[in-house]
């Protein structure tokens, strides 16, 4: 078996194992979070919850004033991990019911703000601010109904991760491909197929002797990850045509080993310097 092949089994095995290891992923409200929620100690009042593109929700809470009349609040806000943050949720009144309704009649007045705290797929804490004569609290919630389609799970038996290789050449993809990470993994990949600085690995420094600019790209991707996401940093040795080491990447271009003379220009897989 020679050293390339047994370099390839070494790499293919390792990242076999990152991708397939059992991993405690933080919960995260997502899709499935859209549903009715209520207090079973409450019955009568509750809240609709709509998880919404660009990391958004919609909530409105059906509830009563404290003369006793219907309430309807409403809001949209973010979502943050396992929470739902709602920062100006208004109060509706003024139209009258059936033909005579006029939209032009609906008074919006800011009430307050609202906040879930979910534990998982079927329950959570909502606490509320409103004006002094609501003052603030939570409320104990439990789920009612569920979107059908959008399965919630509260982990995934393992780390599913995208590289941040994008799909086109352009800010655009890049952006997109940094978003697709935070939004639907928990594993982030870092792949590094553009060549080796091979005489500062070798090197006692070890990274604060790679070149500036090499480090800055690498601390600029890594620093767009998510602070939650576990990382997988894959870096190949092996040239873009498969058929000899990778180029000498100084941090601002790949060039030939032969730039960096002896005794890389001439080197292999099996030089004890590249070993």
């Amino acid at each position: 078996m020679n050293v390339v092949t047994r370099l390839l089994q070494i790499v293919f095995v390792w990242l076999l194992a990152s991708s397939i290891l059992p991993a405690e992923t933080p919960f995260v409200a997502g899709t499935g979070m859209t549903g009715a929620w209520y207090n079973p100690d409450r019955d009568g009042e509750g809240f609709l919850v709509e998880i919404l593109d660009g990391d958004r929700a919609l909530v409105t809470w059906f509830t009563y004033d404290t003369q006793g009349e219907q309430m309807w609040l409403i809001g949209t806000g973010k979502i943050d991990g396992d929470s739902l943050f709602f920062i100006a949720v208004q109060r509706t009144s003024g139209p009258v019911f059936g033909p005579d309704f006029d939209p032009g009649a609906v008074l919006r007045s800011d009430w307050g703000n609202l906040e879930f705290h979910f534990q998982g797929c079927n329950a959570g804490i909502v606490h509320y601010a409103g004006p002094a004569e609501f003052a603030s609290g939570d409320i104990n919630i439990l789920r009612l109904t569920e979107l059908r389609g959008a399965p919630c799970n509260d982990t995934r038996p393992f780390a599913m991760g995208f590289t941040a290789f994008p799909y086109e050449a352009s800010q655009q993809g890049v952006d997109e491909a940094f978003r697709i990470i935070r939004d639907e993994a928990d594993l982030a990949v870092l792949h590094f197929d553009d060549g080796i600085p091979w005489p500062e690995a070798l090197a006692d420094e070890g990274i604060n002797g790679y070149p500036e600019a090499l480090r800055s790209d690498w601390q600029g991707k890594k620093d767009r990850l998510p602070a939650g996401h576990k990382l997988l940093v894959s870096i190949t040795p092996i040239a873009i045509s498969r058929d000899s080491l990778a180029l000498y990447n100084n941090g601002a271009e790949s060039l030939p080993l032969s730039s960096i003379g002896e005794p890389w220009k001439d080197a292999d897989f099996s030089h004890p310097d590249v070993v």
